[in-house]
């Protein structure tokens, strides 16, 4: 079995959430982030529970507030990217709530990468 959208960074506990999985025969976790700085803790788990089990995606969620995101956080996102330290871009899209315009921008600035 495979959990193909997990948040242990909402967790108190994110290792806790992911040996618990681990141990209810959950193969391998996609842990997708809902802000780009969720970056390290996601590469912490990685580094902890192995590449093979655990696959990175990070994203801005198109719910934050994107106005507040600077040129340097989308640079990271494309560092991540660029050099392999992430699997996929994600959490991004669209939602019927928040500024439209804004999610079209951020959608937009991280496709591009």
């Amino acid at each position: 079995m495979i959990d193909t959208h997990a948040h242990p960074q909402l967790f108190t506990d994110p290792a806790k959430q992911i040996q618990n999985a681990l141990d209810n025969n959950i193969k391998e976790i996609f842990c997708i982030s809902t802000k780009i700085t969720d970056y390290e803790i996601l590469k912490n788990l990685q580094t902890k529970f192995g590449a093979n089990k655990i696959k990175i995606a990070v994203g801005e969620h198109p719910l934050n507030d994107l106005h507040l995101l600077t040129n340097t956080d989308y640079e990271k996102l494309h560092y991540y990217a660029s050099n392999n330290l992430i699997n996929a871009i994600g959490e991004l899209g669209f939602d019927s709530k928040g500024d439209y315009n804004e999610q079209i921008k951020s959608f937009d600035k991280q496709v591009d990468i």
